[in-house]
């Protein structure tokens, strides 16, 4: 949807890792998440079969990049909150 590949967060990471750490840490704080993190585009994957059946097909949903790193950091934070 914001039409940035996961390999550019992956080369500039180094450069962004402050930002994304403000950033990460006021959405966590402050509970104010964009809207675009509850958005993304339905593609379907063809399971196998009769191609002209829909049950032959199943949806995922494609996110922002920055939302699945916001969602694996609380996804830790949250895995190693609970196991103490």
């Amino acid at each position: 949807m914001d039409s940035i590949s996961a390999a550019i967060y992956k080369s500039t990471f180094s450069h962004i890792s402050q930002f994304l750490l403000k950033f990460v840490n006021y959405m966590c704080t402050s509970g104010d998440n964009p809207n675009s993190f509850g958005e993304g585009i339905i593609v379907p994957v063809f399971k196998g079969g009769d191609v002209e059946d829909s049950k032959n097909y199943r949806g995922i949903t494609l996110i922002n990049i920055i939302s699945k790193i916001y969602s694996q950091i609380l996804l830790n934070s949250l895995t190693k909150w609970s196991i103490c």
